[in-house]
């Protein structure tokens, strides 16, 4: 993970979703430092991705409605199951594109 101050904006957003790919059971979180752009809320609250801020001490505060549900709900986002398979390159593969560091952290999780 890593901390770093700014604004997150929509292209971010967009990086997100798009590093998802058609998996689309998977739930997408994304962790800022300070803010958020309107632009960027806008584009989240359209496409399901949940908004938090994150300080440096570790307190995690929801910006978006996405978000207060996922924290409201109190049931923890479940990974989804990986079996081993010969397509274990391309799944990690994909993991690896579903967490994208720019701008702030960004994490995409399974299930909720």
């Amino acid at each position: 993970m890593k901390w770093k101050g700014g604004a997150a904006g929509r292209p971010e957003m967009q990086q997100l979703y798009g590093a998802r790919g058609t998996d689309t059971k998977k739930a997408l979180f994304f962790f800022a430092a300070s803010a958020y752009s309107k632009a960027a809320i806008g584009y989240a609250d359209e496409v399901g991705i949940g908004l938090f801020t994150y300080d440096p001490v570790g307190v995690m505060t929801p910006i978006n409605g996405v978000a207060q549900r996922v924290i409201s709900s109190g049931t923890p986002a479940t990974p989804p199951t990986v079996t081993p398979s010969s397509q274990d390159g391309l799944f990690i593969g994909a993991l690896l594109l579903a967490i994208v560091v720019i701008g702030g952290i960004v994490i995409a999780l399974g299930h909720i």
